[in-house]
């Protein structure tokens, strides 16, 4: 099999910053404007239709090696191309979807929505495609991560969004984007990052990296039902949110998060309402925070609506 090596060498420096004002304004979603105001006093929007401080950084080994990509075969599915990477730092065969737009222009640059878990998601490409297809956003390039077609992603999810997530966010960032985009025309201060139940769980953790680890990388986080009850490197996520909270008060991103109204209180509905109680009494910086519980959905089915809605929310025309 013919396969090439991409290093990353350049790492974090090459994802531009943003730039935002104001203070932490987090709200209850009305439909959704189409965009998001990062301006504002603390404050949370519902839908209707802290911990002691806790050092968990010496539990995470921070490897500061570049990670190296190499690149296998490149598949036509229809919609979109599939590519079989093999990274340095996790022992394992990743697959990386690409679903570009009909007319995709290599000379215009586009916002970026990376998804995780994307095996469960590619019967939903089309629908996501829809959104610019019919004008309710502007274009965008969609990247699915996941894994070969004979995995137990059950599993090997697990793994990768529980058990080391730091190396699977050095994968995401030192590899995947880098890799993304140096072979697409991509806006780099227009990124959304999207997970759901598990993946939900790793964009808490992605978000609250007291190391400014993925600072200014994600303008935009699509949270569905995200689980708060699991514990990575033997701590909730409640501890790295206040091991952040404690080195600063600036988390420049927009956070649209949700629950199901038919999911499990003690599972779900309570700690995710929770994590909301707990960001309306912080005095973050420039974060903006949507908050919706979904009437009549459970946790598996309030996946796809919350991901349709929360592009439709920052991406939106």
């Amino acid at each position: 099999m013919y396969k090439k090596r991409f290093v990353t060498a350049v790492m974090l420096l090459m994802l531009l910053p943003l730039c935002a004002c104001g203070r932490s304004n987090v709200s209850e979603s009305p439909a959704a404007s189409n965009s998001s105001d990062a301006s504002g006093s603390n404050n949370v929007t519902e839908d209707t239709n802290a911990t002691n401080s806790l050092d968990v950084s010496s539990d995470i080994d921070a490897a500061s090696d570049a990670v190296i990509l190499d690149i296998g075969e490149t598949k036509e599915k229809g919609l979109w191309t599939q590519t079989t990477v093999y990274p340095s730092n996790i022992d394992d065969t990743f697959v990386i979807d690409v679903c570009l737009p009909d007319d995709y222009d290599a000379s215009l640059s586009y916002p970026v929505v990376y998804l995780t878990d994307c095996y469960w998601r590619r019967g939903d490409y089309q629908s996501i495609k829809d959104l610019y297809l019919n004008g309710t956003t502007k274009e965008f390039i969609l990247i699915g991560i996941g894994y070969p077609e004979d995995y137990n992603f059950d599993l090997i999810r697990i793994r990768d969004l529980l058990n080391n997530p730091q190396e699977f966010l050095r994968l995401i960032l030192d590899g995947i984007i880098p890799y993304v985009e140096e072979n697409y025309n991509i806006d780099a201060t227009d990124r959304t990052f999207c997970g759901a139940s598990y993946g939900g769980f790793f964009m808490v953790y992605s978000l609250f990296q007291p190391d400014g680890m993925t600072t200014g990388v994600f303008k935009n986080y699509v949270l569905a039902s995200p689980t708060f009850k699991e514990y990575t490197y033997d701590e909730p996520l409640a501890a790295y949110e206040e091991m952040y909270y404690e080195k600063t008060k600036e988390l420049s991103a927009n956070v649209y998060i949700s629950v199901g109204e038919l999911e499990d209180v003690y599972a779900f509905r309570r700690p995710i309402q929770n994590f909301i109680d707990l960001l309306e009494t912080r005095d973050y910086t420039n974060l903006s925070v949507t908050y919706k519980v979904y009437d009549g959905l459970e946790h598996y089915t309030v996946w796809v609506p919350t991901l349709l809605d929360g592009l439709t929310l920052y991406l939106g025309e």
